[in-house]
């Protein structure tokens, strides 16, 4: 087929393209076999009926290098190749064969995307930090995409292994000032062993006629923390899905996450939490702002297992509409299999305060710094609650501050 045609073709006939591109490992060939026979998510599954695909048929598919690694430690990741590269005695970074596992089960082939990246990609970025090592500064990873990689689709994976008793924080970055078309389609596969604590943030910021698909999935063992932090903010189609299922006794995680979109962009958040063990804990909070005609959608679920008593599990989602043409669609839920636990969660959507913007003006701030005031003040909470580093703090109000610029008109109530 020629690529030209193949931009406006349906997600089903580029199949047709990557597979005179691919040169698959086995099990790679196999997970592709159960792709193709699966194909896209379409409205009728339930969990992707509020995502609009379209975007994706503007990119050819056109297969980026694969990744070679050089012997020292990797920062910076560009079009999925190393950049740079900074060597640390307190953990080890390679590429490897990546083991597409989470207690010790293989990855479901419940997701077409997820699936699509397992066929397509078999080498990671992998991150081991030894026991009982607390990381003195956050391991920060960048995948960037560079205006070379016009129609392409990249598949960067992270695997991650936070040793027992060890701490440390891991900032992963998708940046890109690109004006093309592209899709990403990233997979990270957290471990946080016996008595560990991680901070993860994930800071979506891609080109505005890029797709983003990306999946986090979580394996929290006996004692152990998990903080997660999702930024989302680029991309004309942006959708994150997190997996964390609490197999092991007093493992927690804290789910957090902030959305910045505006025009006509698209930014989905789904996630997937399950409680198999007794005296496990985890909330989510997850707030919102939508300007122009942008759509938002969350859609968090908390399984509770038959014998996971007790435990405790809080879910909120809050959304700041910024004009009437912005919308969301918020789906908490809860499904309860267990009598001793304690489980709540809810769901607002609103739009400024006339009297709180009036009030402001009155004591001389302008229309724009009330505005700005207010959004920040609504993004407070979840930064500060989630956000432990300052200087992260401070980036993530900047964030805040560019999207406010470029806003030109608020609805307010």
């Amino acid at each position: 087929m020629n690529i030209l045609h193949a931009k406006q073709a349906p997600l089903e006939e580029k199949l047709l393209i990557l597979e005179n591109q691919m040169s698959l490992h086995e099990q790679g060939s196999l997970l592709w076999k159960k792709f193709k026979s699966k194909g896209f998510p379409h409205k009728k599954d339930p969990q992707w009926r509020h995502t609009n695909l379209s975007p994706l048929t503007e990119s050819s598919f056109i297969m980026v290098p694969k990744v070679t690694m050089p012997q020292e430690h990797t920062i910076v990741m560009v079009d999925g190749s190393p950049s740079f590269f900074e060597h640390s005695e307190q953990f080890s970074v390679s590429l490897e064969e990546v083991n597409f596992s989470v207690n010790n089960k293989s990855i479901s082939d419940e997701d077409s995307f997820s699936l699509f990246h397992r066929a397509m990609n078999s080498k990671a970025m992998v991150i081991r930090v030894p026991n009982k090592i607390v990381v003195n500064r956050p391991i920060h990873i960048i995948w960037t995409t560079s205006e070379q990689v016009a129609d392409g689709v990249t598949f960067p994976a992270l695997e991650l292994h936070l040793g027992e008793e060890s701490e440390c924080s891991v900032i992963e970055s998708f940046v890109s000032n690109s004006a093309k078309s592209y899709f990403n389609n990233p997979l990270s596969l957290l471990h946080a062993h016996r008595g560990s604590k991680l901070y993860y943030y994930r800071e979506q910021n891609e080109g505005e006629h890029a797709s983003h698909i990306g999946y986090t999935y979580l394996d929290v063992r006996s004692d152990a923390f998990v903080s997660s932090f999702i930024f989302s903010k680029g991309a004309k189609l942006s959708r994150h899905t997190l997996f964390s299922s609490l197999h092991h006794l007093g493992s927690e995680v804290y789910l957090a996450g902030l959305a910045l979109h505006a025009k006509e962009q698209q930014g989905d958040h789904y996630l997937a939490l399950e409680h198999h063990s007794p005296h496990t804990k985890s909330e989510q909070f997850y707030k919102g702002i939508y300007s122009g005609s942008a759509h938002g959608v969350f859609a968090g679920k908390v399984m509770v297992k038959p014998g996971a008593m007790p435990i405790v599990s809080y879910q909120q989602n809050q959304n700041l509409l910024l004009s009437p043409d912005a919308h969301v669609d918020s789906k908490p839920e809860l499904e309860i299999n267990a009598d001793d636990v304690k489980c709540s969660h809810g769901s607002t959507v609103g739009r400024m305060s006339a009297e709180e913007l009036l009030y402001l003006q009155s004591r001389g701030l302008s229309s724009e710094r009330a505005h700005l005031l207010l959004v920040k003040a609504f993004a407070s909470e979840v930064i500060k609650r989630s956000v432990r580093e300052e200087e992260l703090q401070e980036h993530f109000f900047h964030q805040i501050t560019e999207f406010m610029k470029k806003e030109k008109s608020c609805e307010v109530t």
